[in-house]
């Protein structure tokens, strides 16, 4: 009888602490959308006073069009442990709750993907919300099938294929800080070559990374659009230089001159190599490029306590990031 009493005990403050209500339906209008178009987000089979309160808020993130999660400085939600008064869902008569925004305007981003969901108590401590829903973004399909992977790396002499297919005829229109570098009208499938700066083949060049945006329209509706982004990194030149002492990994000290560091890595599979921190705005250039010692396999970096624009730091703690490729590591 004692275990179970204790058994008993145990899935009774389960169910007190965690509140999900997981048998609720969304909807969106209209369905598809673009995400420059005002809609309208419903959520239904949701009992306020299940956590002790009247009022529903929405909680929202998004993704960006090749469905990674877009980590935003602005805060429209809130906290979980109080969300945002903006963000209060309405009731209506039937016993819903809706809310109504223009994604680009409420997350201040292009080219959105999908948006995640959910409902919460204005607290939600306690797991006081529905679970996650996502909405696809977009009046019409594409396939991205080349390059797999965002970011992507250009190597100086190689090329890097942009390529999407859709069942529509659509408008492309690739695009680089508002300036319209390629298009391909009244088709099916896009494919551009996009060629490192030392390249020996005609095409189109880039001599720096950036973010390449592609603007798919449809071609009966230039309001309906989905903008697909690509960051590309081209590969920079490494300076292969051994450092004055010799180094461990990590940091090093100048005994001879206290304002001075040196970081090292042993990265010998690895071109390139940035070291990002506070110190210099976490900005890749060739300042936060490290040296390299291409027959060790060692990356090395200078530091003279300086930001990114030659001045010297206040004394204090400073959080660095190892950047090669597509990894990191703080």
């Amino acid at each position: 009888m004692k275990r179970f009493f204790v058994l008993f005990y145990l899935l009774f403050s389960v169910s007190i602490l965690s509140q999900i209500q997981d048998n609720v339906t969304w909807s969106v209008e209209p369905n598809p959308f673009n995400d420059s178009e005002k809609i309208k987000i419903t959520v239904s089979g949701v009992d306020p006073s299940k956590w002790s309160t009247q009022d529903v808020y929405l909680w929202t993130w998004f993704f960006d069009s090749n469905d990674v999660e877009v980590s935003s400085q602005i805060n429209w939600n809130g906290e979980w442990n109080n969300s945002k008064e903006s963000m209060k869902m309405t009731k209506n008569s039937d016993g819903t709750f809706s809310f109504e925004f223009t994604p680009t305007e409420l997350f201040q981003y292009n080219g959105i993907g999908k948006i995640g969901v959910l409902a919460k108590a204005k607290n939600g401590t306690g797991d006081k919300k529905t679970p996650d829903y996502f909405f696809e973004v977009g009046r019409f399909d594409l396939t991205i099938n080349s390059p797999k992977t965002n970011p992507v790396i250009l190597e100086r002499e190689g090329l890097i294929n942009i390529s999407v297919s859709s069942a529509n005829e659509i408008n492309y229109f690739l695009i680089n800080d508002d300036k319209v570098l390629f298009e391909s009208l009244n088709n099916k499938n896009f494919s551009k070559d996009i060629l490192g700066p030392d390249s020996q083949n005609n095409g189109l060049k880039l001599s720096e990374s950036t973010t390449l945006r592609l603007l798919c329209e449809d071609v009966n509706d230039s309001d309906n659009f989905i903008n697909l982004n690509f960051e590309i990194v081209v590969e920079p030149v490494s300076i292969e230089i051994e450092p004055p002492f010799e180094l461990k990994d990590g940091i090093n000290y100048d005994n001879n001159n206290s304002s001075i560091i040196y970081l090292q890595l042993n990265a010998p599979n690895k071109d390139f190599v940035y070291v990002l921190g506070n110190f210099n705005q976490y900005e890749n250039n060739n300042e936060s490029l490290m040296n390299i010692n291409q027959s060790a396999g060692y990356h090395s970096l200078r530091w003279d306590a300086t930001n990114n624009i030659g001045e010297a730091v206040s004394a204090g703690m400073y959080i660095y990031t190892i950047q090669a490729g597509q990894y990191r590591a703080t």
